[in-house]
């Protein structure tokens, strides 16, 4: 998808509710407040998954003896780096043997702060840690982990896209259909406070460039039938037929 710039977002977003006709500059006041609302909807955009774009595979080190580590943007200084902001959460992580060729990656549970909160030994160490505790504090997010690792494996974590904040002059290089459905949701967004209404097609086109980028982005569990290790044929009591009553002989 060929990249936008702010500037040209908000003036297309503008013209959609008739605040700009076509060629008239954007008033310095009015592109201010507009990129302030673009803001909100790119933090709105974070905070819901079907928004999310893709899950980000992000590797690290692991510093010797250190338990915890600050996640998030590289302009707060935190101990590993994202490209935005720090995500809600984290949805899969890995210690990577690297000690070994090829590499080996160890899954590492994700747990939650109840289980964090019953852990009476935090200080016990180990090569490498096997499980996680992510606090989504704000604006770095702190990982917990335990045991204590003392090697210096890599960590590989899974998160999903944030979307950065922007100013204007920046340009946007946006997946398919996500720069009309930011452009046609920031229409609806603003024209209130321009004092437009938004016309029913505009709302339609709107819904409709949401409702396709969502769509993409839904995710659809693993389904299995049965645990694994079980027997393919596990039904051995007798069927019941509303008509006939049991049915001793069948086992389907």
């Amino acid at each position: 998808m060929p990249s936008v710039t702010v500037t040209d977002l908000i003036s297309d977003s503008l013209r959609e509710i008739g605040v700009l006709a076509g060629g008239q500059p954007l008033a310095a006041e009015d592109s201010q407040f507009a990129v302030v609302r673009l803001n909100q909807l790119f933090d709105n955009y974070n905070a819901m998954k079907e928004a999310s774009y893709v899950e980000r595979f992000d590797t690290f080190t692991f510093i010797s003896s250190q338990q915890d580590y600050t996640l998030g943007p590289a302009a707060s200084s935190p101990d590993f780096a994202l490209v935005n902001a720090r995500p809600d959460a984290i949805l899969t992580a890995n210690v990577i043997l690297n000690t070994v060729t090829p590499s080996v990656r160890q899954p590492i549970n994700i747990r939650d702060y109840q289980w964090w909160a019953s852990v009476s030994v935090r200080s016990v160490t180990s090569t490498f840690p096997t499980d996680l505790y992510y606090e989504p504090d704000w604006p770095l997010g702190i990982l917990h982990f335990w045991p204590n690792p003392t090697a210096t494996y890599g960590l590989e974590l899974v998160t999903s896209n944030t979307f950065a904040q922007v100013v204007i002059g920046d340009t946007l290089n946006m997946p398919s259909g996500y720069q009309a459905a930011v452009m046609l949701t920031l229409a609806e967004d603003l024209a209130p406070a321009f004092g437009r209404p938004v016309n029913a097609l505009t709302s339609t086109k709107a819904r409709e460039a949401r409702a396709r980028i969502f769509s993409v982005n839904e995710f659809v569990p693993r389904l299995r039938t049965q645990d694994a290790g079980m027997p393919s044929n596990t039904r051995s009591r007798a069927s019941f037929n509303y008509r006939t009553g049991l049915d001793m002989t069948t086992n389907r």
